[in-house]
């Protein structure tokens, strides 16, 4: 797959099931809350300097995980 790759909505599905002891306010803010994603986004070492979303209809997010060795790595969506 490129970046020119255009996916149809029903091509992928991602389904994650988790359980939290936090209120659901606490863990949808940590994940749609950009001052939030930054602070724990990222495997290891790595950092989060660039989080954005917009919630509504339409929206789009924008994230960046650095890492030392290797660099930005992008994701963003509708």
């Amino acid at each position: 797959m490129t970046a020119d790759t255009i996916l149809e909505e029903d091509d992928i599905i991602l389904e994650i099931t988790r359980q939290f002891n936090f209120p659901r306010e606490v863990l949808f803010k940590a994940w749609t809350d950009p001052s939030w994603l930054v602070r724990w986004m990222g495997p290891g070492e790595c950092t989060c300097p660039v989080a954005e979303t917009d919630l509504r209809i339409g929206g789009a997010y924008r994230i960046c995980i650095h890492g030392e060795k290797n660099g930005d790595h992008w994701a963003h969506g509708h």
